[in-house]
């Protein structure tokens, strides 16, 4: 959906997504209302995680028809059987972080490199992480794409996944998924799966996600099984 805003000042750049309705106002709703609520909201997360929707991030994300399951990630990737696979969505580094009240990190290329060292510490799980599809649309070289710099890695247990694989059938392959404020903290939730949100989102009041208080809260769930 569209929002047009009108800039009068830099302050506004902080808090430029609205959430309509908030959570105060949506559990005062009645019963009847709340359920079509549910209704829309169910009908149109079916045809975002389709690709039938115009909304030019999700149509890239969900567009490619190429579907993988688990066990064919696990052979692609020469992985084990009996280790999770955490899939790591990551951000448009041209994005605006702090228009979504960003204040764990810096910045998104911040929060990457600590999810990045961390996870190459830790070889107990599967690390999948996932362009941010917007990527295609900037010119960006690749020495600055997440492809390079996690391959360049060579390590046997953090991969990148193929632009070509549906990310819908990645959801349903992945087991937990970690993003810094993307859409897939509610995306993922809404299919039943534990999300780990690193920084503020336009949606952290609303009861999706794990949502992490400060960068130290984020690199401490990291270390442990924060799905729990």
């Amino acid at each position: 959906n569209s929002r047009f805003l009108r800039i009068k000042n830099l302050m506004q750049l902080k808090n430029t997504v609205l959430t309509v309705p908030s959570k105060s106002v949506f559990f005062q709703l009645s019963e009847l209302l709340e359920s079509r609520l549910l209704k829309i909201g169910k009908m149109y997360m079916d045809k975002k995680l389709d690709g039938k929707i115009n909304d030019i991030g999700a149509s890239l994300a969900f567009r490619n028809k190429n579907e993988i399951n688990a066990d064919e990630i696990r052979e692609f990737f020469n992985w084990p059987k009996n280790k999770k696979i955490v899939t790591i969505y990551t951000q448009n580094w041209a994005d605006f972080p702090y228009s979504l009240g960003m204040k764990n990190f810096i910045d998104f290329k911040e929060w990457f490199d600590i999810t990045k060292n961390i996870a190459i510490e830790n070889d107990d799980i599967l690390w999948l992480f996932k362009e941010h599809p917007v990527i295609t649309l900037y010119k960006y070289d690749y020495q600055d794409t997440v492809k390079f710099m996690i391959d360049s890695l060579n390590i046997d247990h953090i991969k990148t996944a193929p632009y070509s694989w549906n990310n819908k059938s990645i959801m349903k392959a992945t087991d937990y998924a970690i993003t810094c404020n993307g859409s897939i903290g509610f995306e993922l939730s809404s299919q039943g799966k534990s999300v780990l949100i690193a920084d503020q989102a336009w949606y952290s009041d609303l009861g999706f996600g794990l949502v992490s208080k400060s960068q130290k809260d984020y690199v401490n769930n990291l270390k442990i099984s924060w799905w729990n």
